[in-house]
């Protein structure tokens, strides 16, 4: 199939899609925002590996959920692509929730879609006293929500 660029893998999930912005050689697209949603999400490119993500909406410069697409985990650009469309087809056509997990040393952020129950799409965690910044919780768990940005296929 061959490289496909990162308009053209948007597009086909979502039909059209915001002015990316740029600096250097990090690309970044906003994906539609859902009446109602507490997050974003925006798919990112860095050096030709993208990345998929959400900013909160009340604080959108705070770590928050994401997921790296690693080249060295796929066998060719093609799986690659395909497996960012799989993704961007799930949070596309269903709703999602985001929780975040404080925990004594990590703060954990895993990302769900509904198909019949949750079900998880990835998880991502970084070291509390670290220079992250994150969202203020005051329970141990807050859970975030997104209905789904497209009709359900």
């Amino acid at each position: 199939m061959g490289y496909q660029s990162p308009e053209s893998i948007i597009k086909s999930v979502f039909g059209s899609i915001a002015p990316n912005t740029s600096e250097g050689s990090f690309e970044r697209f906003q994906l539609p925002l859902a009446d109602g949603a507490d997050y974003q999400f925006w798919v990112a490119y860095h050096d030709g590996e993208p990345q998929v993500g959400a900013k909160l909406l009340v604080e959108p410069d705070l770590y928050f959920w994401y997921l790296p697409f690693d080249a060295y985990v796929y066998k060719d650009v093609d799986e690659m692509d395909e497996a960012l469309k799989v993704i961007l087809e799930k949070i596309a056509h269903h709703k999602t929730r985001i929780i975040q997990k404080k925990g004594i040393l990590m703060q954990s952020f895993v990302c769900e879609y509904f198909d019949h129950g949750w079900k998880k799409l990835d998880r991502i965690s970084a070291f509390r006293f670290s220079n992250f910044s994150f969202p203020a919780i005051q329970q141990r768990l807050c859970v975030y929500h997104s209905p789904a940005l497209l009709e359900p296929k």
